[in-house]
């Protein structure tokens, strides 16, 4: 997380020149479905739940 434009802009190109020199890391070890069902009960299905709810 940055705060400000520059400071993406900077890490889009950090992360493209890595791309084309093929430096770029491996993703991180995927999670189980045990392991990213909370994730997604708690933060993806409220956010859709919550904007399908009818306003009060």
């Amino acid at each position: 997380m940055v705060k400000t434009e520059a400071e993406v802009t900077r890490k889009v190109r950090e992360l493209e020149g890595k791309r084309e020199t093929g430096q770029v890391a491996k993703p991180g070890k995927v999670p189980t479905v045990a392991e990213w069902m909370p994730e997604y009960l708690d933060v993806i299905c409220s956010r859709v739940w919550r904007s399908k709810s009818p306003s009060r």
